[in-house]
């Protein structure tokens, strides 16, 4: 039974008539309508007695029968529903057993009789039952007779169930009688009147007429409108309308959105004028932050609150892992958390943070479902130093675990761009020809794209008739379509950081994404561990051999495809994986890694001061690729301040575990030296008890980007696969620069370490798998060479292959300027006269520049016309992307096709998998009849060596070069008169000596130069 703050029994035949209407005054001062808001038998307004009104008995039974039905107001929450149900026609049936009829008002039920029960504020029974529930405040409820209606009814919903209940028990304890009356005797009326603020005001302005109002269009305004409304009502009585948004006045309390506010006031609550004015910067958190406002500086009010000037404060700006459930003990799996956590700060922008101290522990990111899901950011994060722990311990790629594989290929965290800044695609065949044909080449400075959007896009284009970077041998590949990264500003103009390097003269389809440095965000401050899978990929074969299984990639890793992102201080390790002596005596092998630290799609994509680890190389002798970086289509990813923890290591000679031998060093090269003497590098191979296994494979892979740089950074590898256009490593260690592509790429001030004493080992590795092709300039300036092989070393090396890349191959022009050299093992200097090979002829090398290369070239598998023989090869310009015409490569008269039988080769086995080729792949299709050349290597315009002597006149490095004299150049002039010189491939390169203008000699065929020791010309 409830404890009644104010219970008033009315007395005998009258009762206290609430008439909720405006009040008209007349001449006399009396009122057309009086209101009594506290029920005090005084009008509010006149201040004049209020008559009472004879109100007569209303019969609920007669002869044991109801005459009475219940209706509730259309409002009606389901917790007075259920009142109903379970109290009042539940109890009606035990005490009188019978059924009342109760429906909603405006249902299909609905159809008025004289004797009603009016739960709630029914509206539709007429104006004089129209009660405005809220005069009675929050804890207040009445039970009145009007006419023949009883009214039941509540100030909030806890108050109108308990009328309901003593509503109920009044009934029940008339049962017994044939006929039943609810009299005047029965009436309660309880008002609230004990409210803690007793005035409330806005700069002196009473709120008691005041509206709240609000965008109701947006739900989070709605739903905190209302309980603003609620919590104002409960503290002092007032009851609020809330309006729209334009209806708002000088006196309502505004709630608005603001696009900018720092942090502290991302949440604010002023009074402007007679306005109390909210702002919110962060819509999902408006209706907690209205809470804690309304806790704060109403619930705790007494007496006269007056708000004035700035009333509240808060940062709303933040959102953490706990909210959402995250425990951080470092066995809880946090996954759930984490993703709601970025799903609900992504809805409208806020920071995430992680707690210091915590360990976060990643392992099924399924959510109990069939679908992987990844955590997408879209704002800024500060994981504040705490730990996160992956656990890839029972991960696998093999296809023989489909569960395993496709929660392994997901990466666990995706930066996206905001929706307005999504990729969209260009498709339309007008618009696409309308581009082709005002030029897209390597000439091309503008263009008209006409796309609706004013700021900076990046484009790319894709040509798939055509495909590039094709591989043969061991990852032997058709290629991909010609397409590249463009950036376009906003006037049309071609970037000077992204010119084209591929002609199109047709385009399939267009994929754009809009560029807005505005929206650049931060992700900082992390420290994750990766538990490596244990699943043995090095598995027996049907021969009982033993094979590497590499059916893909383990993925699980932060991709960004945001632009403008910089992951900033954020650490990876990995533990927990097979062993050297594991890898070496046992024959376990993990699985192959795509990259912790990834990036796709994207301009401008900073890796700031960043620790990694380099992965195992997994499988036997070399092992395979497994990554620590992939970025992928990016122009610009920069790594500045990154240090491999692993870039040296130390190898027990007795138990061949592995430590990181990696110190960072603000004031040494590359911000890292080494922490031991005995260290080697990472990426080389250790013999045990005579069987090699390589340790970590290279740091870094990239296909498709622009301007890569590594400034400042300690990173075993950057390699260069599909088509690089600029780079840069200044400041930095490096082991290994394998390369791929076009335009300028410059090493200075940094030091290279060889990782292998073999010949592959080169300080500029051209890639083979795409035809040891650079066509531009690479300059190596201020460099220390740390070698392991003491007797000579190669800047880049070349064996020739005789198959169409899918663009002209060429050797890269080369700048050498203060190269120095030093024994790796001891770090003392090198003797001067160190032999250094531009890079070592073969046989087969002598005429790839040639028409005829003199050796069998090897063709794609393919019959794309159905007659039975394989195409021959279909070669495009570089100058303006359209297709040479057709012709007979192999002089067997069947132009566009080769004498060589599709289905001969086609049965063939693969020379890599062992089974049945595959279409379009080498498949061991080298031509018998033809020398014709598919691969015609563009020689190097100029080779230059600057700054190699010492005090004494001494050269520091001979550079060989092998004379290639006396072999038709090809075309290759040095002198457009001489149609032949004979001068070989480097027949019109200039060898430059010195910085004089004039300071070098054509070609090769000096034998007997006495000019400088730099060069030494030999057969």
């Amino acid at each position: 039974m409830l404890k009644l703050k104010k219970i008033l029994f009315m007395l005998l035949a009258l009762s206290l008539v609430l008439v909720v209407a405006s009040c008209g005054g007349a001449e006399n001062g009396d009122c057309k309508a009086c209101v009594d808001g506290d029920g005090d038998g005084i009008c509010d307004v006149c201040k004049k007695e209020i008559p009472e009104e004879e109100v007569a008995d209303v019969p609920l039974f007669e002869d044991g029968k109801p005459t009475f039905q219940i209706v509730l107001t259309k409002d009606a929450s389901d917790d007075v529903k259920s009142a109903v149900e379970s109290t009042l026609t539940a109890k009606l049936n035990d005490a009188y057993k019978v059924t009342v009829n109760s429906f909603t008002e405006e249902s299909e039920d609905d159809s008025a009789i004289d004797v009603e029960i009016l739960i709630g504020n029914v509206t539709t029974r007429g104006e004089k039952y129209d009660f405005d529930e809220h005069t009675l405040g929050k804890e207040g409820f009445v039970i009145k007779i009007i006419g023949t209606k009883i009214i039941v009814n509540g100030g909030s919903d806890d108050m109108l169930i308990a009328a309901i209940e003593d509503f109920s028990e009044l009934l029940v304890k008339k049962a017994g009688s044939s006929d039943v009356f609810f009299t005047k005797d029965d009436t309660v009326l309880e008002i609230q009147d004990d409210y803690k603020i007793t005035a409330f005001k806005v700069a002196g302005t009473d709120m008691k007429d005041y509206t709240i109002a609000a965008d109701l269009t947006r739900k989070y305004y709605e739903d905190s409108a209302i309980y603003l409304q609620d919590a104002i009502y409960e503290d002092t009585g007032y009851w609020l309308p809330i309006v729209p948004l334009d209806d708002a006045t000088q006196k309502s309390i505004v709630m608005k959105h603001v696009d900018k506010a720092s942090a502290s006031e991302s949440f604010k609550v002023t009074a402007n004028g007679s306005q109390l004015v909210i702002d919110c910067a962060y819509d999902n958190r408006l209706e907690i932050a209205t809470a804690q406002f309304a806790t704060n500086k109403i619930a705790t009010a007494r007496g006269d609150v007056d708000f004035k000037g700035t009333v509240y404060t808060q940062d709303i700006s933040v959102v953490y892992y706990e909210e959402f459930g995250a425990v951080g003990d470092g066995r809880t799996d946090d996954f759930g958390a984490i993703y709601a956590t970025h799903e609900f700060a992504n809805e409208c922008g806020q920071t995430v943070k992680a707690t210091a101290g915590k360990n976060y522990y990643i392992k099924d990111t399924t959510l109990g479902t069939d679908t992987v899901h990844i955590a997408k950011i879209k704002t800024n994060v500060d994981w504040c130093g705490a730990d996160f722990t992956i656990d890839d311990t029972n991960l696998t790629v093999m296809v023989e675990y489909p569960d395993e594989r496709k929660i392994a290929q997901n990466v666990i965290f995706k930066v996206e761009p905001d929706e307005e800044h999504n990729m969209f695609i260009i498709d339309d065949e007008e618009f696409l020809a309308n581009i082709a044909a005002q030029g897209l080449n390597q000439q091309t400075k503008k263009i008209d794209l006409g796309i609706d959007w004013d700021g900076p896009v990046m484009i790319v284009p894709y040509n798939s008739s055509h495909g590039v970077f094709r591989r043969p041998g061991m990852s032997q590949y058709n290629g991909g379509p010609m397409h590249e990264i463009i950036v376009v500003e906003a006037d049309g103009t071609i970037s000077e950081e992204t010119p084209i390097m591929f002609s199109y003269a047709h385009i399939d389809y267009m994929e754009v994404y809009k560029l807005d440095p505005s929206s650049a965000i931060t992700i900082e401050n992390g420290v994750f561990t990766t538990l490596e899978s244990r699943i043995n990929h090095y598995l027996p074969t049907e021969e009982g051999t033993l094979e590497y299984n590499y059916d893909g990639y383990i993925y699980r890793g932060i991709n960004v495809q945001r632009s403008y992102t910089t992951l900033k201080n954020v650490e990876h390790r990995t533990t927990g994986g097979y062993s050297l002596l594991d890898r070496a005596e046992r024959n376990l092998e993990g699985a192959m890694y795509h990259g912790f630290f990834g990036a796709n799609n994207a301009n401008h994509v900073t890796f700031k001061d960043c620790i990694l680890q380099g992965r195992t190389s997994p499988g036997p002798g070399n092992g395979h690729s497994s990554y620590g970086i992939s970025t992928v289509q990016v122009n610009k990813p920069v790594f500045d301040g990154c240090v491999q923890s692993n870039f040296w290591v130390y190898v027990d000679p007795v138990t061949y575990e592995i430590t990181n031998a990696t110190e960072y060093d603000k004031d040494a090269v590359g911000y890292a030296k080494k922490s031991r003497a005995d260290a080697i590098a990472g990426m080389g191979s250790v013999n045990v008890n005579g069987v090699t296994r390589r340790l970590c494979w290279g740091i870094s892979g990239t296909n498709y980007c622009k301007n890569l740089e590594f400034i400042n950074s300690t990173l075993t590898r950057i390699d260069a696969h599909a088509g690089l256009y600029n780079g840069k490593v200044i400041n930095s260690n490096v082991s290994c620069m394998a390369l791929t592509g076009y335009g300028d790429f410059i090493v200075e001030d940094s030091d290279w370490y060889q990782y292998a004493e073999t010949s592959q080992n080169q300080l500029l590795q051209l890639r083979s798998d795409y035809g040891y092709h650079w066509s531009g300039d690479i300059s190596v300036k201020n460099v220390n060479a740390y070698l392991l092989n003491l007797d000579e070393f190669i800047v880049a090396g070349y064996s020739y292959s005789n198959w169409y890349y899918g663009y002209t191959c060429a050797f890269p022009d080369i700048t050498i300027d203060t190269l120095r050299f030093y024994d790796q093992r001891t770090g003392d200097p090198l003797k001067t006269g160190l032999k250094g090979y531009l890079f070592k002829f073969t046989s087969k090398c002598q005429k790839m520049h040639l028409d005829d290369s003199g050796i069998s070239p090897v063709f794609q598998v393919n019959d794309y016309d159905g007659n039975g023989y394989v195409d021959e090869p279909r070669f495009i310009s570089d100058t303006d992307g359209t297709f040479y015409p057709e012709r007979d490569l192999d002089g067997d008269g069947k132009i566009g096709n080769t004498s060589l039988s599709y289905d001969y080769y086609m049965n063939l086995p693969d020379r890599i998998t062992g089974g049945v080729a595959r279409p379009g792949f080498w498949a061991g299709a080298t031509h018998p009849n033809s020398t014709v050349n598919l691969n015609r290597v563009r020689p190097p315009s100029y080779f230059k060596v600057l700054n190699n002597e010492n005090e004494n006149g001494e050269v520091f490095c001979v550079y060989m070069i092998e004379n290639t004299a006396g072999i038709s150049d090809g075309g290759w002039h040095r002198d457009a008169n001489s149609p032949d010189t004979m001068g070989g491939y480097f027949g019109n390169t200039k060898f430059y000596y010195g910085e004089g203008e004039n300071d070098y000699f054509f070609g090769s065929d000096h034998e007997g130069q006495t000019i400088t020791a730099t060069f030494d010309f030999t057969k």
